[in-house]
């Protein structure tokens, strides 16, 4: 009974010490808030209080702005790369995205070019760009179409119709060419497109899609280019660098504020007022002030847990005495018994010796 009760009392002990530990964490940050608070007053005002923290507080907060600009430039320099390397392979594949209309634009465009090309029908300077795509395709053609209007022999009207069929196949690459080179120089406007207007409309949009595409992607890229002309070696190594020394030197910093709110509220006077600390740094010291006395009330509490525990402890031990002195007394009562019987056993070797001496007279006088 009387170890569960203490087991409970140990219990309730490790309770109020992690009670009193979460009021320590919330006392850190409440010295570091007050640090902190008192530190923009005293930026434009004196308070002649904790000056040596103060200074400390200062120089560590220096270093901190230090090293989180440092950080910050860095981190937003990696994410300008990023965002602009990202851009760039969207662009690319928007640009991608663009080679299978193009390819059906200027295949259409290239036909309309070869349909007049055939019957000379073009521009002196549109006849120039085409004539390498088409010359020799369409000299092939007639020479094929001229053959097969004169063969005879149904094994020989099959071999030139099927060289007919691989001529067209060969025609589309050649369009397609066409088509883009004519594109390229802008004379896509020479040739008679006004009977197919969904054609220049497509061609229309993929020329201005293109544009402004490429002119998007140039522009990234010479960001790019200036971004790493900065010269930022292993940029995010670096990073990871920065933020382990931000951390450092937060924890320093934070050391520092606390230190500082510490010493603000054990050396300023009990009738200081907002005027020279400010509404917010008041309320901070009663809530100090809350926690501390909160703080001496659990310990208080823990040492009459203790003392109770400690005071049950002396009681266990008294019962225990009292038992070993009644185990002794009754190692005395034995003992006695055995002395007593000890006792009576030479009283009667002693009445037999004194009978044995007297019998040893009469027996010599005799």
């Amino acid at each position: 009974m009387i170890l569960s009760c203490m087991a409970n009392l140990l219990v309730d002990i490790q309770q109020k010490q992690r009670e009193i530990e979460l009021h320590l964490n919330d006392l850190e940050t409440l010295y570091q808030e007050l640090g902190r608070s008192v530190s923009i007053v005293a930026q434009t005002a004196e308070i002649e209080y904790a000056l040596d923290e103060f200074t400390l507080y200062s120089k560590e907060l220096e270093k901190l702005e230090k090293a989180q600009k440092e950080y910050e430039q860095l981190a937003t320099f990696i994410q300008q790369m990023d965002d602009r390397s990202r851009k760039i392979k969207q662009i690319e594949q928007d640009k991608r995205a663009l080679e299978k209309p193009k390819q059906q634009a200027f295949s259409e465009l290239g036909a309309i070019a070869y349909e007049a090309y055939g019957s000379d029908s073009l521009a002196i300077h549109i006849q120039e760009v085409c004539r390498p795509y088409f010359a020799e395709h369409q000299q092939k053609t007639q020479r094929v179409e001229a053959r097969l209007s004169q063969a005879k022999g149904s094994l020989r009207q099959k071999m030139l119709r099927l060289s007919k069929a691989s001529l067209r196949r060969q025609l589309l690459p050649l369009l397609i060419q066409a088509g883009s080179a004519l594109m390229s120089i802008g004379c896509e406007q020479d040739l008679e497109l006004e009977k197919k207007p969904a054609l220049q409309g497509q061609l229309l949009h993929l020329k201005e899609r293109e544009a402004e595409l490429s002119k998007e992607l140039e522009l990234h890229k010479s960001a790019i280019a200036k971004l790493q002309s900065q010269e930022v070696q292993s940029p995010k190594a670096r990073l990871e660098q920065c933020n382990i020394q931000v951390k450092q030197v937060k924890r320093t910093y934070e050391r520092a504020a606390s230190a500082y709110g510490q010493a603000l509220y054990e050396s300023l006077p009990d009738d200081v007022n907002a005027n020279l600390i400010g509404q917010k740094a008041l309320m901070l010291i009663d809530q100090i002030t809350l926690h501390k006395k909160r703080m001496l009330a659990i310990e208080a509490e823990i040492q009459t847990l203790q003392n109770y525990i400690k005071a049950q402890e002396l009681e266990a031990q008294v019962d225990l005495e009292r038992q070993k002195i009644d185990h002794l007394k009754q190692q005395i009562d034995s003992y006695n018994r055995q002395i007593a019987h000890v006792s009576a056993s030479i009283q009667n070797k002693q009445k037999q010796i004194e009978e044995l001496r007297a019998n040893r007279g009469v027996n010599i006088n005799g």
